[in-house]
This record gives structure tokens, sequence and C-alpha cells, in this order.
């Protein structure tokens, strides 16, 4: 048995010589809520929410879901296998549009939760291609975490936007 551990590499002292190679991580999937994604886009984005919070639950990761016009709303956590996909298909969002709001309000909680928590938080957001934020405040945002995007746009659109070259990734959905 010494031998097969030493030659595995798993020679540690129980338990707790054991370390964690992967950092702690809380997934914040942000989905717009705004007047402009109804529709089919609405439709696709909270499928979407539902299908990537399943995975990386799966995956053994802490998922937050939150949707946002021009507020964020409250957060949802998908806990012990459970999502909240009752809440998740029966959300309406009746507040405008207001990103650069939701942007300096994601940044200050992304900040309060590093202080406070120390996890490294990855922002999912799923929206729509003319998610127009001021790039000071994705700036912050992407300092405080990390930031993909998947955008879904109308038939024959195309995506540009200023901050693209900021965040980690971005998808296009047509």
């Amino acid at each position: 048995e010494f031998a097969r551990r030493f030659i595995e590499n798993e020679l540690l002292y129980y338990a707790r010589e054991q370390t964690s190679d992967v950092a702690d991580r809380l997934h914040y999937i942000l989905v717009d809520a705004s007047a402009s994604m109804r529709g089919d886009r609405q439709v696709f984005a909270r499928g979407l929410a539902i299908a990537l919070a399943k995975k990386l639950q799966l995956g053994g990761e802490e998922v937050w879901l939150r949707f946002f016009d021009s507020r964020l709303y409250d957060v949802q956590r998908a806990s012990n296998g459970h999502l909240p996909v009752a809440y998740l298909l029966g959300f309406k969002g009746e507040r405008g549009r207001n990103p650069a709001r939701v942007f300096a309000q994601l940044g200050t909680e992304l900040a309060l939760l590093r202080e406070r928590d120390g996890r490294d938080p990855v922002v999912h957001l799923i929206t729509h291609a003319a998610l127009h934020v001021p790039r000071p405040l994705v700036e912050e945002v992407c300092r405080l975490s990390h930031l993909f995007g998947v955008f879904i746009l109308p038939s024959g659109g195309k995506l540009d936007l200023e901050y693209l070259d900021l965040m980690n990734s971005h998808v296009v959905v047509d």
C-alpha cells in the first residue's frame, strides 16, 4: 500500500494535509428581465439559466440566481440540489432598464462579498446585444470577479459593445 501511494503521489498525513486545488467559487447567474427581453429571448434566457445552474450544481458549485432590469432583484440560492424553477419561470420585472445602475450595484455587492466571504465570484450574464454599460463600471465588476456573457441577438444583428474586450469570455446566440 505504501509503494502504491508513493507511486501515485498520495502520501498525505491523514486527511488534514490534503489541499484543495480549486478555490471556492460562487457562481452568480444574472438574467436580464427587462422589456426588451420579452418573447423568445426571455424563454431562451431562463431555460439557459436553469440548465447552467443545474450543470454547475452537479459539479459541486454554489449557484446564486438573480434577475435585473433597472435594478438587481433578490438572490435566489440554488442549494442541496434544489433549483427555484417556479420562481425563474414565473418572474416578471416591470421597472424599465438601467444597466449602469445595475452594474454599480453589482460592483458594490461583489466588493462586500469578497471582503466578507473570500470566495471567488464568477458572474454569468445572460442578456441581449443592447446592454450598454459604461466601461468603468464593467472594469470594476471584472476586477472583482470573472465575467462571462451570453448575448442573444435578433436575426441578422451584430454585437458591438465597447466592453467586450474586458470580459473573460462571451458567446453570441442568434
